[in-house]
């Protein structure tokens, strides 16, 4: 397919349905990746006009702000002399800023819908747009019942949920994407599953499909019972890990997240553990740490990632280390080589650890 100009989802879904319509006797795998929604903010100009005058409420956990300083406070601390990155920040960073930290609390009735996240909306309705070309095209070619389609995320994203526009954080905004999966021959229309489901899952289950036999190095499972509707024993929690990464504002943490509770972690700020009932407080804005009736479920909770082999390495010599290195230069050598150096240093620390 020659060069073409257009809007970068509308392209990459051409040259899909291009390979779907040539002629095959083997198995095909096609992945599609839609990037218009990852930024900057520019629809197709089909869609400038979707959603004028629609409104939308701000999520009810802005003001619940993460423990760690953001982006316009670390700035405010770097011109206080005090370190930039969130392992030079003493714990209690706070008391440094000269100021009450600033919780956005959104007017009552007010409209959430800025133009930023009307383009954003925008951009997704482009996505599903071409989904449907793509599924269509499938059904008219003959390959809807032979073929498994996936459709997910990388990455969830704040948007000013907990005051904040990051991705790595382990807030629900944050580690939640969507999974949904077509295959007649498997899947009943409208099955809903509400289990934990990872994206370490996916390789596994498309694997046993294609009737191959899954690594042992492989984490995640199956996920063919779920989708078939059967019972069957399943993941209860799973650890989320974000390991520092310049020059974003998330620091290191570890968490547990269960059906009903989370646990946050953040090795060297004992502080700033956040415990969040998630079965009464999905959006997380009561962090639980230090009252007594929760107690028993945050020394449980800690155990369980004892148990699972998490080990809380102080990494604040480490990224020391390396920090400049990899912040200086952006381009993928100086990222990995930056990692190398961590991945050895922190090798090195657990051994002397024991």
């Amino acid at each position: 397919m020659d060069a073409c100009e257009g809007w970068v989802d509308d392209v990459t879904t051409d040259y899909a349905l291009e390979f779907l319509r040539e002629e095959r006797d083997a198995p095909f795998l096609v992945v599609v990746g839609f990037k218009a929604p990852h930024g900057p903010h520019q629809p197709a100009e089909r869609l400038l006009g979707l959603y004028a005058g629609a409104t939308l409420a701000p999520p009810p956990n802005v003001p619940a702000i993460p423990p760690y300083p953001r982006g316009k406070e670390l700035s405010r601390l770097v011109a206080k002399g005090v370190q930039r990155r969130p392992y030079g920040v003493p714990e209690d960073w706070v008391a440094l800023l000269g100021e009450a930290r600033k919780a956005r609390r959104p007017k009552e009735g007010m409209n959430w819908l800025k133009p930023h996240r009307r383009a954003y909306h925008q951009m997704i309705a482009g996505v599903d747009e071409n989904v449907v070309r793509i599924l269509d095209l499938m059904d008219e070619l003959g390959l809807a019942e032979n073929t498994i389609v996936v459709y997910a995320s990388d990455n969830g994203l704040c948007d000013w949920a907990h005051g904040t526009y990051i991705k790595r954080a382990a807030y629900e905004e944050s580690i939640r994407v969507p999974l949904l999966v077509r295959y007649p021959p498997l899947v009943r229309p409208g099955t809903s599953v509400d289990k934990l489901a990872l994206n370490v899952d996916l390789a596994p289950t498309l694997l046993e499909l294609a009737g191959v036999e899954a690594p042992d190095a492989m984490q995640g499972r199956s996920l063919i019972p779920l989708l078939e509707g059967r019972e069957a024993e399943w993941r209860t929690s799973f650890v989320y890990e974000n390991f520092y990464e310049p020059p974003y504002e998330t620091p290191t943490l570890y968490a547990l997240r269960t059906e009903t509770w989370k646990l946050v972690e953040y090795p060297g700020y004992p502080g700033w553990t956040e415990l969040f009932q998630l079965a009464e407080d999905p959006y997380e804005t009561e962090n639980l740490v230090g009252l007594e009736e929760h107690a028993a479920t945050l020394a449980a909770l800690r155990a369980e990632l004892a148990e699972r082999g998490v080990r809380f390495v102080d990494l604040t010599m480490i990224f020391a280390d390396v920090r400049e290195t990899i912040y200086r230069d952006a381009c993928c050598h100086y990222y990995r080589s930056g990692y190398e150096m961590i991945a050895e240093r922190m090798a090195r620390e657990i051994v002397a650890g024991g």
